[in-house]
């Protein structure tokens, strides 16, 4: 009858009634709190998490050993930072360790902040006048520093960024390898940039 299920268990079959239950009685659901800034967020989004969780070590996209959202474990000071946690860097490195989740937000509270002062260094005040265009130069800074061998040699994109030249600064972007290697990445900035035109 439709009151009774039957369970296979290992070699036997097992006949089950059925109860039925009251539905359970609706709390209006509240929404969770909002840790973090859109900045944060954008930049968590694209890091992803490796396969075997937040805090465990994972490759990045070039072969870097990472771990939470980003976090270069090749980096000179990842040592001393995880260590902080009472961990060590080898134990990480080798997957004996993960870092928490408390911990990976204490690395990216870190990171993040050396990205907005790389970004303040090649961009000053300039992009003020457009919150997405400091937000797209901050999280590239984030993914790839801001040195010569990062965002601070990409030098055509960052003098229209600097001139308010949105559209061919989103042009000059999209012909870049960093577009080639980061996908998804790099179409969601150069269409932040592009907002900056509206």
């Amino acid at each position: 009858s439709r009151n009774n299920v039957l369970i296979y268990h290992a070699s036997k079959i097992i006949l089950v009634r059925r109860r039925k239950f009251a539905p359970a009685p609706t709390k209006p659901t509240q929404q969770p709190a909002q840790t973090g800034s859109k900045l944060d967020s954008m930049v968590k989004n694209s890091e992803g998490v490796g396969p075997h969780g937040l805090g465990c070590r994972y490759n990045d996209s070039r072969g870097i050993p990472t771990t939470c959202w980003g976090y270069n474990l090749q980096n000179g000071g990842a040592a001393s930072s995880i260590s902080k946690f009472g961990k060590s860097l080898s134990g990480v490195m080798n997957g004996s360790q993960c870092l928490t989740q408390p911990e990976c937000q204490s690395l990216f509270d870190q990171e993040i902040g050396h990205a907005k002062s790389g970004q303040a260094s090649l961009f000053g005040n300039s992009l003020d006048k457009c919150q997405a265009a400091k937000d797209v130069s901050t999280d590239m800074v984030y993914n790839m520093g801001a040195g010569r061998d990062g965002l601070g040699g990409f030098y055509q994109f960052n003098s229209l960024m600097k001139q308010g030249k949105w559209n061919e600064a989103a042009n000059d972007l999209r012909g870049t390898a960093y577009c080639r290697q980061t996908g998804l990445r790099c179409d969601r900035n150069v269409a932040m940039i592009r907002s900056c035109m509206h």
